[in-house]
């Protein structure tokens, strides 16, 4: 049963979300499993890639000049430009499509309380839809932004020679701050569109504006304090794994002689000491990437479940 809408509930609610128990460890690990494989298939489909890095490390190793490494890779890659650019257009098509699934099963949690689910089936392919349509949206987005700053910031280019260089820095923030605030309006009023997609099971993307209407900035809020949220517990995962890997550096190092051995601190980076640690922190980075898209989507989720539109929970204000 969806709960009514607040900022509380908004925030916290892949905390909160009914359905069936052990959604988020099946979810998780098929997640690790999903881009395990993603890394695996582009080492393959960008191996002239990470064939020309390996080289130029090993150049370095036999102590290369600059200009050799430059020109070593610079051939490198015209010479497998083709097959490198066919490898990237593979793997935006292979994340599009493991993107879409997971963003499908996680919103199939939160707008129909469905257990874990992975496939492809239509409602797939409408989320591979909405996110197309958001790419497009933020390339539009972006032009806008720049030709927006072209039109209103360009016609004072006059005040510089006048001494108005500071008054011609402040216009340029206001502008800047301003279309921002813009973009994240519009980011905010459309972000229903993937859960409203799966509600409705039809593509629905500006259809979502009016699910959020008088609850912008209790929308807003949640996401940006989801986001600090999340972005804490990045760093702690950081701080954890640097000071594993710093210690055992540090630990290991024989600075007696003034200067460390390169080929001390090389076996040394080799070792189990300090794999297992970067392994570690590598899977456990991946759980937790995968753990953010599950919770950033339960706010736009809410939002969706409680539409005032179709009659759903709600407590919004009525304006803005």
């Amino acid at each position: 049963m969806a709960r009514p809408f607040s900022f509380d509930n908004a925030a916290f609610h892949f905390a909160r979300t009914d359905g069936p128990p052990g959604f988020l460890p099946r979810y998780l690990a098929a997640y690790a499993v999903g881009v395990i494989f993603l890394a695996v298939i582009s080492f393959f489909a960008l191996q002239p890639l990470f064939s020309a890095y390996a080289e130029m490390f090993a150049m370095m190793a036999q102590g290369a000049s600059e200009r050799q490494i430059e020109n070593a890779m610079s051939d490198a890659l015209i010479v497998n430009l083709g097959r490198i650019s066919l490898g990237y257009l593979l793997m935006m098509v292979i994340y599009a499509g493991f993107w879409s699934m997971m963003e499908s099963a996680v919103l199939r949690r939160y707008v129909r309380e469905e257990g874990f689910r992975i496939g492809w089936g239509a409602d797939e392919w409408r989320m591979l839809a909405v996110g197309l349509i958001w790419m497009v949206t933020f390339i539009g987005a972006y032009i806008a932004l720049v030709l927006g700053m072209v039109v209103l910031i360009a016609p004072l280019g006059g005040f510089i020679s006048d001494g108005g260089g500071a008054l011609i820095g402040i216009w340029m923030f206001v502008v800047t701050l301003t279309l921002l605030f813009v973009w994240l309006y519009v980011a905010v009023k459309l972000s229903p569109a993937g859960a409203m997609t799966i509600r409705d099971q039809k593509v629905t993307f500006f259809g979502a504006w009016g699910a959020s209407k008088g609850r912008f900035w209790p929308v807003f809020g949640a996401f940006v304090v989801l986001g600090l949220i999340l972005y804490v517990g990045i760093l702690i995962l950081y701080l954890i794994g640097a000071f594993a890997v710093f210690g055992t550096l540090m630990g290991g190092i024989d600075v007696s002689s003034g200067e460390a051995d390169p080929d001390q601190v090389m076996a040394l980076i080799m070792s189990p000491g300090i794999l297992i640690p970067v392994a570690v922190l590598y899977f456990a980075m991946l759980l937790y990437q995968g753990f953010w898209q599950y919770a950033w989507a339960g706010v736009p989720s809410l939002v969706a479940t409680t539409d005032p539109r179709t009659g759903g929970m709600h407590d919004a204000a009525s304006t803005f």
